[in-house]
């Protein structure tokens, strides 16, 4: 999601490090909840594997509290 597009007609790919983390969690509700068009990559081990997959153009964000 290059240049800050619309959550809701765009599909931004954030990384998540499980089913019950913040990070998977968060973009979970909205999606479910408002309709945002999140696609969430699960798996990574930590936060700063999140990070590292960002830099790597794995993910294009995190969500996170």
């Amino acid at each position: 999601m290059k240049g800050g597009g619309d959550l809701y007609t765009e599909k931004p790919i954030v990384g998540g490090t499980g089913a019950s983390s913040g990070r998977t969690a968060i973009p979970t509700f909205l999606r479910d909840v408002f309709g945002m068009k999140f696609e969430i990559i699960m798996g990574y081990k930590n936060s700063g594997d999140v990070m590292l997959a960002m830099e790597r153009g794995e993910v294009e964000g995190v969500c996170q509290t």
